[in-house]
């Protein structure tokens, strides 16, 4: 039996800040159009090509982390032991 050849690139991973998330699938969008290495399985049903508008993601404040509280003797304990 031989080796099936690889079809390169087999995988790409684009990085962002945490709520980065419209840049990123932005830089996505223009790497897939640009190199075209992209190829849907065999079972996934045909794309909507037409462009669409990039929605924005709104500016504003941040949400607030939850509160934290202090461990309990038993749960410090607990994780001490481990």
């Amino acid at each position: 039996m031989q080796p099936k050849p690889a079809s390169l690139p087999v995988g790409i991973d684009f990085l962002g800040l945490p709520f980065s998330e419209p840049k990123l699938f932005e830089i996505a969008a223009v790497y897939e159009s640009a190199t075209r290495h992209r190829t849907p399985p065999p079972d996934f049903g045909p794309l909507d090509t037409r462009r669409k508008p990039v929605r924005r993601a709104r500016r504003g404040k941040p949400r607030a982390l939850p509160q934290s509280r202090r461990l309990r003797a038993d749960e410090r304990r607990a994780i001490d032991e481990k």
